[in-house]
């Protein structure tokens, strides 16, 4: 998927806010949003044509769209299948659907409904779509972890942040 493209993608992997502090607005979340507008707006300086890519789930995913999105920077949305957000409250779908609708591109990587195997396969897809891979791992057991072992597996060093070190 690196084909003649000029463009250079950025990929985040991370947590759902269940592990960085709950769902409301947190000191936890801040700095991971803090750190992900960091982490943007470096990759931006350095090329002009940065595309971010996201797995669209709840958390760090959603927060780096919306970081992406303020800064002008278009995201690419990685779905891991229909009806991802089919048990989610309203206002967390709601507002999915509205990153959905803002995105440069929706890409569905696995038609039909949840299954855990159509999210690691979404992760895959992100990880072999990208120049850069960023990643928010406190160090549990997940789907963060298993993303950041595939990319370890294939060669790939993500660039790590642990919120708790902050």
């Amino acid at each position: 998927m690196r084909g003649m493209t000029t463009e250079f993608r950025v990929m985040v992997t991370g947590h759902r806010p269940n592990k960085l502090g709950g769902y409301g607005a947190s000191p936890p979340q801040q700095c991971v949003r803090e750190w992900l507008r960091e982490q943007l707006n470096t990759y931006r300086a350095r090329r002009y044509d940065l595309i971010a890519i996201t797995g669209m789930a709840l958390g760090v995913d959603q927060w780096f769209a919306w970081e992406a999105n303020g800064l002008g920077i278009p995201f690419d949305a990685y779905v891991p299948c229909d009806g991802q957000d089919s048990l989610w409250p309203t206002t967390s779908r709601t507002s999915y659907r509205e990153l959905l609708w803002r995105a440069r591109t929706v890409v569905q990587v696995s038609p039909g409904p949840f299954t855990p195997e159509k999210m690691q396969r979404r992760n895959e897809a992100m990880v072999h779509s990208a120049h850069a891979h960023l990643a928010i791992w406190n160090g549990s057991r997940g789907g963060t972890a298993n993303c950041i072992k595939f990319m370890r597996s294939i060669g790939v060093e993500p660039i790590i942040f642990d919120p708790k070190e902050q």
